[in-house]
């Protein structure tokens, strides 16, 4: 007998589909990963927050050209000034010193910089953790060569703790059948982008 599972409505909608983990794990590929010298592994850093930033502004400039598209846009935009932001340079920098190995320097500066985020008391402050998460797996992942899983011609439904606003802004609308988050709010960016697609989500 199939499970119910009980969840707060976002946004209403029937979806079905196949069941898509969303967010990859990077542990696999963090293990197998050969650092250099620190000086390397800064220039390595360096250069992902500069191919991340220029990743997103082409998929800025493409969704401003769509006025279905456009918020999308401006959410993109605001991940890349995260990935352009001094503060953001200055911590990767610093944890280079300490961790020695670039990809988990980019992904702890950009954990205590969401859980400075996570303290505020105002919600769409807090609900901007999640994007630091992402811009830092972003550049974590250039790092590391991971590409981003191929998705068939079916429907999928996204489904994780926390979906990063990149994967659904990524993937085109026709693929999402619905998303099932975890945990999250309504000024979440990963919300705002399923609300603008008008993506069924809980």
């Amino acid at each position: 007998m199939a499970e119910k599972i009980r969840g707060k409505g976002v946004i209403s909608g029937i979806a079905m589909g196949k069941i898509m983990l969303a967010g990859q794990n990077l542990d696999g590929y963090l293990v197998n990963y050969q650092p250099e010298s620190i000086d390397e592994e800064k220039q390595k850093a360096m250069a992902a927050i500069t191919a991340v930033a220029e990743q997103l502004r082409e998929s800025i400039e493409k969704m401003q050209k769509n006025e279905e598209t456009q918020a999308q846009a401006a959410i993109l935009e605001a991940h890349r000034m995260m990935v352009q932001d001094p503060m953001m340079a200055q911590n990767i920098d610093e944890q280079i010193d300490e961790v020695k190995n670039a990809p988990r320097a980019v992904l702890k500066a950009s954990e205590l910089q969401a859980k400075m985020f996570e303290q505020m008391e105002d919600e769409y402050f807090k609900a901007r953790a999640v994007d630091l998460r992402d811009v830092g797996k972003r550049v974590a992942k250039f790092i590391l060569g991971v590409k981003e899983p191929e998705i068939g011609d079916e429907k999928v439904i996204l489904c994780g703790r926390e979906i990063e606003p990149s994967v659904i802004a990524g993937m085109p609308t026709d693929q999402i059948a619905g998303v099932l988050l975890g945990s999250g709010s309504t000024t979440a960016h990963a919300v705002i982008i399923a609300k603008a697609r008008a993506i069924p989500t809980i």
